[in-house]
């Protein structure tokens, strides 16, 4: 079976979208199918080799963005949208593409949600001309993200391909547009619904999030919770002191990161307590730099800058080792996550979580008892939780073995793939 999967890039660090996707085409061609991967907007930044090279990039954000805001970029020449395609420009404007925030995307969100009809035309008639010829024409088209669902009808049509559409947190993004663009988008979703075979959702409370906006029409829609690679289970030898509190995220306020801070002088200043070490590491874009440097003074200014790592963009190798040298990993995310996909890379390692009673984090720690749960309403709740954890070695071995069986069981890559197959064969 040939599959083309269509991901949007990064260009200048890992997202969890990506990681997955990736790790889905990387099992899928041991499998033996044929799989082609996709560049969207920028290049793509992967753990190992990134297998959309030699790939052209389609929908580069230069040009989608131009052609939103100028009209006359519209009927360019084709030399000259390839040039404003080319992975070296593309890379070097990949540093801004995190400086944009949903508040200043509607118009752009909704162009893209009308497909043939938007003002990226041009973009989507060579991505569906370049994917009917032979060597490319696939059987299956996997799309990353429910906002690329406006692609499926000139897609299917030009090709005959079964089209799958995964859902991994739209929901947030389209929330934070501008009013007078919300609707109109979540409209313009709702008609590109019929064009697309089956919809792939990583937990139940996403699915029911994305009917409640989208209605019945959302359907097929399966649970197919994300996976990761059996070999991150890690052996971990590790001493009584300090115990190591990790955090594993884009290194952002809506991730958490200054509740995170907070309660961890917090438990640095409470009697009776282990010593405390906070391990941070993630992606920080143009709009983060501010806060990662106003939470180093604030750390500076209580005395615990020698208790404080700080890691960027971590490689699938760093990240193993990062998470070996855990003993516990919290990221407590202030909006609703689809999945985590932290939470299973941290069970992987055997690391226990400590997560917010919300979204996703319910059904999966509840399902699996590998962490523990705190409620974002209830003051000092969060340091009330981590407390706990931290003083109780043996129960923290305990769920992080929990954690482990539970990769093993349902969060494993080859399920994840298993699954995957079974829907794009109809």
């Amino acid at each position: 079976m040939r599959f083309v999967f269509l991901t949007p890039g990064t260009g200048s660090f890992y997202c969890g979208s990506c990681v997955r996707d990736h790790a889905l085409t990387e099992a899928l061609r041991a499998d033996q199918h044929d799989v082609l991967h996709v560049p969207l907007y920028l290049p793509h930044m992967v753990d190992g080799i990134d297998d959309s090279q030699g790939n052209p990039i389609f929908f580069g954000g230069i040009n989608v963005y131009l052609q939103e805001r100028v009209p006359v970029f519209r009927r360019t020449p084709e030399w000259l949208d390839r040039w404003f395609d080319s992975r070296w420009l593309l890379k070097k404007v990949a540093g801004r593409s995190g400086s944009t925030s949903p508040h200043e995307l509607g118009a752009l969100t909704h162009s893209m949600l009308l497909g043939i009809r938007g003002h990226q035309a041009k973009e989507l008639q060579k991505l569906a001309a370049w994917l009917a010829e032979p060597a490319q024409r696939p059987d299956v088209i996997a799309l990353s993200n429910i906002l690329l669902a406006g692609m499926a009808g000139a897609l299917r049509e030009a090709t005959g391909a079964r089209i799958l559409c995964s859902l991994q947190g739209e929901e947030s993004f389209l929330q934070d547009l501008p009013e007078e663009w919300r609707e109109k988008c979540w409209a313009a979703l709702r008609e590109d619904l019929k064009d697309i075979d089956e919809f792939i959702a990583p937990s139940q409370w996403f699915a029911d999030q994305m009917r409640g906006h989208l209605g019945k029409e959302l359907q097929p829609l399966h649970v197919v919770p994300n996976g990761v690679k059996q070999a991150a289970v890690l052996e971990r030898e590790r001493s009584a002191e300090p115990v190591v509190i990790g955090y594993l995220a884009r290194l952002c306020e809506l991730k958490g990161l200054p509740r995170l801070v907070e309660a961890f002088l917090a438990l640095c200043d409470q009697p009776g307590l282990p010593a405390v070490e906070l391990h941070l590491a993630g992606t920080v874009t143009g709009r983060d730099t501010d806060l990662v440097e106003q939470l180093k003074q604030k750390i500076a200014g209580a005395g615990r800058t020698n208790q404080v790592q700080w890691r960027i963009n971590l490689s699938a190798d760093e990240k193993a080792g990062f998470l070996a040298n855990l003993d516990l990993l919290s990221v407590p995310a202030l909006y609703g996550e689809a999945f985590g996909l932290y939470v299973v890379e941290a069970w992987a390692a055997g690391v226990p979580t400590v997560q917010p009673r919300h979204a996703a984090f319910i059904e999966l720690t509840e399902q699996t008892g590998a962490g523990w749960l705190f409620d974002p309403e209830v003051a000092d709740g969060y340091q009330a939780v981590l407390t706990s954890a931290i003083q109780n070695e043996d129960e923290r071995k305990q769920r992080g073995q929990r954690g482990r069986e539970a990769v093993a069981n349902d969060f494993g890559l080859h399920r994840m793939v298993t699954r995957f197959l079974e829907l794009a064969a109809g």
